[in-house]
């Protein structure tokens, strides 16, 4: 331990900081923790503070404790199952900025990007899994709507039960109606094919952070244009729109999937 306190020390001229103080003083508790509950909570607390050093006024006594934390090795088994300390150190002293960054080892920067693909992992299944329940949905649906061929009645053709029937809708609102029924089949085909697209790109680019911002992006756009269109179904029939309601569902909880850990 001493050798640890030996060269953590800050370079000539800079100031040491409560908060590097606390991690070199903490450095060792965690490591002799008699319990796993105490060496995650201690752990937790390292983190913490080196998440906490590019804030400090002190920024080159900040670089030089990290720098000999990760070059000793002092941080192995340390921090959390989430987060090593090592990986929050790296992330601290590339926080630092210049030219703090650019000293930081290739070896610890490898671990970062390994540990940053592993915790952003795409939830690919599960979207996969979603996309497919909710074709089933939308034909036992469409299946359970679609109208069914009654026996000839002649009474419906009987001068008294024409005269009692209602006043006709408005042309515009048949026309209307006959549109969106003519184009039911097309817009579940769209939603269809836009999922598959979103979910293709979500494997594709879904690793890097801003290709699952995007793939987020996307679905939440299909969920709140799929929302749109089954209001607008709704004069041509419940189960129309309910299928097309169940693709927005699916699409909504694909995008929540896709959340930022």
């Amino acid at each position: 331990m001493g050798e640890l306190q030996r060269t953590a020390q800050a370079p000539a001229g800079a100031e040491e900081s409560p908060a590097t103080e606390r991690i070199k003083a903490l450095v060792p508790r965690a490591l002799s923790a008699s319990s796993a509950e105490e060496g995650a909570r201690l752990g937790d607390d390292l983190n913490a503070l080196l998440l906490r050093l590019p804030l400090e006024p002190e920024r080159d006594a900040s670089a030089a404790l990290l720098r000999r934390l990760l070059d000793d090795g002092a941080l192995v088994g340390l921090g959390t199952e989430k987060m090593p300390a090592s990986i929050a150190a790296t992330k601290a002293l590339l926080d630092l900025g210049y030219p703090s960054a650019l000293e930081v080892d290739p070896q610890h920067l490898e671990a970062l990007r390994r540990w940053e693909r592993e915790r952003t992992g795409l939830p690919w299944l599960t979207i996969l899994v979603t996309l497919f329940l909710v074709v089933i949905a939308q034909v036992a649906v469409v299946t359970l709507g679609a109208p069914v061929n009654r026996p000839f009645d002649p009474m419906m053709y009987h001068p008294d039960a024409v005269a009692l029937q209602l006043t006709p809708e408005p042309r515009w609102f048949t026309g209307y109606v006959g549109l969106v029924k003519d184009t039911s089949l097309k817009v579940l085909g769209l939603q269809f094919l836009a999922g598959a697209t979103a979910f293709l790109f979500t494997v594709a680019a879904g690793h890097w952070r801003k290709g699952r911002v995007l793939a987020r992006r996307a679905f939440l756009s299909l969920s709140v244009l799929g929302g749109l269109v089954a209001i607008l179904q709704l004069p041509a029939g419940p189960w129309l729109s309910f299928a097309t309601f169940i693709a927005a569902v699916g699409a909504f909880i694909s995008a929540a999937r896709l959340k930022a850990p």
